[in-house]
């Protein structure tokens, strides 16, 4: 029987649902603060060895775009990689970025859909369905620094992106021809450099994977330790990063690093502990937590571990949710650190016993992928929630692995709420892109008018509209200093003011 004959009317409806919407929520996407910045090829400006490029209405070329990566690499830090692909859409219309990232965002969700899928299925609906709605479950806060913000979407979400796709070609374990081995060699090492957390995570992941895989089955396949050297040997390429050493003298940064090491990592991992317990993550960790019940309810058969404590778990993991629901809801700040430690211990015990069960790796190293991505931050000063977004995804994909493990399927209610919930937190933050993106287009076609006649004419001021600044990761007016990139990007004098009213 024929692939096609086994798509349905269920396959074809969603997966154009799942695709214009994923495609709705990209489009109302507009540049904002950095973007200008990369935009004209002037993020950085102003500090040592920065390039002196001559191009015009910032129509540069492919080696203008590498000649300022070599100096982002050696003056301002190592993620060349993601501006790399940033810069070079900026340098077309927004459009292609857009539409880039639709696609990205789609296929990672159709690949998703087909971890589960049944014999010769083109992807599990229910599986697409699920993966989407926690996607469009993410705040508006996270996505409005993350998603909706190219500067930080290709070093957050498109990175992610990238790590799931290479965890899930590791977890197939499928033989390929030579070729295609070098090529994910070279996709291993782009994916360890390209962003400190996302590097980690892979590195972590694939290192935990294969040490267990050596003690319980004695072997490992020759092209993963390549995977794991091509990883790790990207990963250190990010990290000594002469710009990252430059970044560390900013004055934004400066005070931090000079306390104490030990001092500092501390307080900052206080500060990602507490990053765990707030709204914007109860329903993903709430949802790693209930992946964990699941095993935890396969581990009540096993005779690993404790069989007593193993018939228990199941319900310590429902007493940790009401418990951790609790402290986000009254803001209690005095339990999440105890919590915290004693989440961690049991999930722990839940991925040994399954481990000792199974044998399959997976679960336990996808949890320290998971680990590693938030607790990476540690050594860095604390920066925005849009640094949730990949260990979202990454719970987001463990959970999926989790259905496929224990062939468990939501209820119609469940699975109802859940769509419900996701429809209405994404067309509130698509709506209220959609009512600025008039705003935008004004500003943008107004401050294009004066680029042009500013050459001719003394312009001193230019009037632009305000719009919702919930629905932007900064506003201009707030953080003005991002008004110095949009006259750069949009050749406008210094001396002329921008008012927004």
């Amino acid at each position: 029987m024929s692939i096609q004959q086994k798509i349905n009317r269920k396959h074809i409806i969603s997966f154009i649902v799942v695709g214009l919407i994923i495609l709705l929520q990209n489009y109302f996407i507009v540049m904002s603060h950095d973007d200008f910045g990369y935009g004209s090829l002037t993020y950085g400006s102003g500090f040592p060895g920065f390039p002196d490029f001559n191009f015009e209405h910032n129509q540069y070329s492919f080696f203008d775009i590498l000649t300022y990566l070599k100096w982002h690499y050696f003056g301002w830090g190592g993620r060349v990689i993601p501006y790399f692909f940033l810069t070079s859409f900026l340098r077309f219309d927004l459009i292609f970025f857009k539409i880039a990232q639709s696609i990205i965002v789609f296929s990672v969700l159709i690949m998703l859909a087909r971890i589960n899928r049944k014999e010769k299925e083109p992807f599990d609906v229910e599986t697409l369905v699920i993966s989407s709605s926690m996607y469009g479950l993410i705040s508006l806060k996270i996505m409005r620094e993350s998603v909706f913000w190219p500067s930080a979407s290709v070093g957050y979400l498109w990175t992610s992106v990238l790590a799931i796709f290479l965890i899930h070609f590791w977890l197939k374990d499928e033989p390929i021809v030579f070729i295609k081995k070098i090529i994910f060699v070279i996709l291993f090492f782009i994916g360890g450099c390209s962003q400190e957390q996302v590097g980690l995570a892979l590195i972590s992941f694939m290192l935990m994977y294969t040490i267990v895989q050596v003690f319980t089955k004695k072997k490992i396949h020759l092209e993963k330790i390549f995977y794991i050297l091509s990883s790790i040997m990207g990963f250190v390429i990010l990290l000594i990063s002469p710009g990252n050493k430059a970044r560390m003298s900013h004055p934004s940064a400066v005070e931090f690093f000079k306390l104490p090491f030990v001092e500092r990592t501390l307080t900052r991992l206080d500060q990602q502990i507490d990053l765990l317990f707030n709204e914007k993550t109860l329903l993903f960790i709430t949802v790693f937590l209930f992946s964990l019940m699941l095993i935890s309810l396969r581990n009540t058969k096993s005779r690993k571990g404790n069989s007593r404590l193993n018939l228990t778990m199941p319900s310590v993991y429902i007493f940790a949710i009401i418990m951790y629901s609790y402290v986000i809801l009254n803001k209690n700040i005095d339990i999440p650190k105890i919590l915290f430690c004693f989440l961690i211990i049991m999930t722990g015990y839940t991925l040994f016993v399954d481990l000792l069960e199974s044998k399959n790796p997976c679960y336990i190293s996808l949890v320290v992928g998971i680990l590693a991505s938030h607790f990476s931050l540690i050594v860095t000063l604390l920066t925005g929630e849009r640094t949730l977004l990949p260990t979202i995804i990454l719970i987001i994909v463990f959970s999926i692995y989790v259905l496929r493990l224990v062939n468990y399927s939501l209820n119609k209610g469940i699975m109802s709420a859940l769509v419900l919930s996701a429809l209405l937190n994404t067309s509130h933050i698509v709506l209220g892109y959609y009512n600025n993106y008039p705003i935008h287009m004004y500003n943008h076609n107004r401050l294009k008018k004066y680029s042009e006649i500013s050459v001719y004419q003394d312009v001193t001021n230019i009037d632009l509209k305000k719009f919702d600044d919930r629905f932007i990761d900064c506003a201009p007016w707030v953080c003005d200093y991002q008004q110095w990139w949009i006259k750069k990007y949009y050749l406008l004098p210094m001396q002329v003011e921008i008012k927004y009213e």
